[in-house]
């Protein structure tokens, strides 16, 4: 798809498989029900898009941002968030998550305060340098999640499982987690609970 400016319309049950949209501009524009596979945004734009019930997978990105995207009920793969923040990373790519699932996603060096995890399944995914204050992770899958030198502060992690957390390079203060799960965070201390 090359050269389009689509405003306010509304896409369903779409396939896109091995597409790159080059020098395309999509805003407020709703996606429902449509796949995206190994697909690449090239010199393009998503503003204030929503995605209701698709499919992304093997995203790649040149020179293209998404800003104050919303997700809601989909399955995300294999996602480098930090490379749809564009030049400037003025806005956010993500405005919101919503019963989603996420696997082998990369977040680096974003500003999610206060962003609403909550519920959705994240796995094998890796926070790198983020900034995570307040931001909460209540009953999420994080299978094999990691979190590497990131502030967490105040961050929830109640009734969450499966995360990794760099105990050393993270700043933790007032973050909440449940038990057993917290036991796990003490193993790169090695200390022996008895």
């Amino acid at each position: 798809m090359r050269a389009e400016y689509r405003e306010g319309e509304r896409f369903e049950r779409l396939t896109f498989t091995g597409e790159t949209f080059y020098d395309c501009d999509f805003s407020d524009c709703v996606f429902a029900d449509c796949t995206f596979e190994d697909c690449k945004l090239d010199h393009s734009v998503l503003t204030e898009c929503q995605f209701l019930r698709c499919t992304v997978t093997n995203l790649k990105t040149t020179m293209s941002r998404a800003k104050f995207t919303d997700f809601e009920n989909c399955t995300l793969n294999n996602i480098d968030w930090m490379s749809l923040q564009g030049d400037g990373a003025f806005a956010d790519p993500i405005e919101s998550l919503r019963d989603c699932r996420l696997k082998y996603n990369t977040f680096t060096e974003m500003n999610l305060t206060k962003f609403k995890f909550a519920g959705s399944v994240i796995q094998r995914s890796m926070f790198a340098k983020c900034n995570l204050v307040s931001a909460d992770f209540e009953k999420c899958d994080l299978l094999d999640t990691e979190f590497f030198q990131c502030d967490m502060r105040k961050a929830n992690f109640k009734e969450a499982s499966g995360y990794k957390v760099d105990i050393f390079g993270c700043k933790l203060q007032d973050a909440k987690f449940s038990l057993p799960e917290a036991v796990s965070l003490l193993g790169d201390l090695r200390i022996k609970l008895l």
